[in-house]
């Protein structure tokens, strides 16, 4: 019987199981990676603007290359042993031990298979130059990999905060580096050469922040049988995944040159600096969430729904607000030189929402441990994907034929795997399109709306107007739709923000409080 005592006893305390903890966690682990997002967009995109000015489009071009045959390579970096140990986080005494060895030796592996690759890619390409950037990304692969443990240590513990130092402090490495080697004229080896001292970074500082010294564990051959079984599709999906982000240039180059390469590349950094950290920011914080839950398949579903609105209302506005601008950024800030990428980078930011809430379902099938199903998914993507950019190449030659061709497969193809992943676990279709359709749609037409009226009444202002104009009335537009037609979306971005900010947010945006 229910006591109706005037001074009932306490609630219990939120222990770390618990939905309320975890809920917690989540939230500030999406504020900590939604804000490094942010930041590093801002850096990277700073880093854009300087290389484009400093460097050619063949510059850009060799540098697509080498990375599509690195992608392919680096399907063995670390074993895929980092994301075994977050979904098997239990054991995590039993396996960090074998899981940085084995990743080291894997890593190891790689880069000398890159070494190998230079000479054969260089004889292929007809570009010397491919293989320096080969080898030197064949330093960096082995680097990088020490800190996999590390990082995975981070995200097991939640510790968000720290992960995104982390990340943030390679990246700002990486970036700086590569406009001051620009400056000094090392041409396309300036974005490969900071690759190795961001890598030490990113071990260096997780070492610090975690304590943990992996390597002084046993690296307990006898389980590596048993890890490289469930690892083997990790390393195909992660292959995949790296094939399906920058595997197209090595693909289109069979078929134009190399400053079409170039353009098509440079078009696809400027979008990717938004697209694809914001998914893999996405990816770090679902995948651990989703792995305490594993076993509570109605919380899951919840979290799932929840986790799908939230991602397209951040990656719509991000990623077409881009579009909305482009016209004139790209004018603003490179004047001529790189006006044939303006079309591209509009084709690339409507298509790539759909690219950045695959981290979703992806985080879903990897916290079930389904890296099998994971895997052979994201391969399947990565050749329509690939092979759609080919007949564009092949069939139209030039930049927007490419990226028009690719993007609508893509999309399509994105949406289908998404639609697919979630139904298995009791996210019906109705649902998974309730969740995404909404948002994407009315970015969409907010950016239309803002490309039409740059070209109608814009064209003639300064540049750098247009791009004020531009973004202001895409921004109005989309915050005016979206208010109207999913508040309840917006509800729920709202509350992901700090509590200080959540009242102004509120209100600016007529939600109740």
């Amino acid at each position: 019987m229910t006591s109706l005592s005037p001074n009932p006893p306490p609630a219990p305390t939120p222990g770390p199981g618990t939905p309320a903890s975890l809920t917690k966690s989540v939230v500030g682990g999406s504020v900590w990676m939604i804000a490094n997002s942010i930041v590093m967009r801002v850096v990277s995109l700073f880093a854009q603007i300087a290389l484009g000015h400093l460097l050619t489009k063949a510059d850009f071009g060799l540098y697509g290359m080498a990375m599509s045959i690195a992608a392919v390579l680096t399907v063995l970096r670390d074993g895929g042993v980092r994301q075994l140990l977050i979904q098997r986080q239990k054991e995590y005494e039993t396996l960090a031990g074998p899981v940085f060895w084995m990743g080291a030796t894997f890593s190891l592996i790689t880069g000398l298979l890159l070494l190998a690759a230079g000479p054969i890619a260089a004889a292929r390409s007809g570009e010397p130059e491919v293989a320096i950037l080969l080898y030197l990304l064949a330093i960096s692969q082995p680097i990088g990999a020490l800190g996999s443990t590390l990082t995975a240590k981070l995200q097991i513990d939640m510790r968000f905060a720290a992960y995104s130092a982390a990340g943030a402090a390679g990246g700002f490495v990486r970036y700086v580096g590569s406009i001051l080697l620009a400056w000094f004229g090392f041409g396309a080896r300036s974005f490969v050469i900071p690759m190795i001292p961001a890598a030490m970074l990113e071990f260096l500082i997780p070492c610090l922040l975690t304590r943990e010294q992996p390597w002084r564990r046993r690296p307990n051959i006898k389980l590596w049988p048993s890890m490289l079984a469930r690892t083997s599709w990790v390393m195909l999906g992660a292959g995949s995944l790296a094939a399906f982000n920058i595997g197209t240039s090595i693909v289109i180059g069979v078929f134009v040159a190399k400053e079409i390469v170039g353009v098509y590349f440079f078009a696809f950094q400027i979008v990717a600096q938004v697209g694809v950290v914001l998914g893999n920011n996405i990816n770090y914080v679902l995948f651990p969430a989703f792995s305490k839950i594993a076993d509570d398949p109605a919380r899951k579903q919840l979290a799932v729904r929840k986790a799908l609105r939230q991602t397209m209302l951040l990656a719509a506005p991000f990623s077409l607000g881009l579009a909305a601008v482009a016209p004139a950024l790209l004018v603003f800030i490179w004047h001529d030189k790189w006006l044939e990428a303006i079309w591209p980078t509009i084709i690339s930011s409507a298509a790539f929402p759909i690219y950045i809430i695959l981290a979703v379902p992806q985080a879903s099938q990897q916290s079930r441990g389904l890296f099998r199903q994971w895997a052979l998914s994201l391969t399947a993507l990565c050749i329509l994907t690939l092979t759609s950019a080919g007949i564009g190449a092949y069939v139209t030659g030039t930049v927007v034929g490419i990226t028009l061709i690719s993007g609508v497969v893509t999309a399509i193809a994105g949406l289908i795997y998404t639609l697919a992943v979630l139904r298995s676990i009791g996210v019906g279709f109705g649902a998974t399109l309730a969740a995404i359709m909404p948002g994407w749609i009315i970015a969409l037409m907010a950016a239309g709306a803002a490309i039409w009226a740059d070209d109608a009444y814009f064209a003639s202002l300064p540049a750098w107007v247009r791009v004020a104009l531009s973004g202001t009335l895409f921004s109005v537009l989309f915050g005016l739709t979206a208010r109207v037609v999913v508040p309840s979306h917006l509800g729920e971005a709202v509350d992901v923000l700090p509590a200080r900010v959540r009242p102004w947010a509120r209100r600016l945006l007529l939600l109740p409080l």
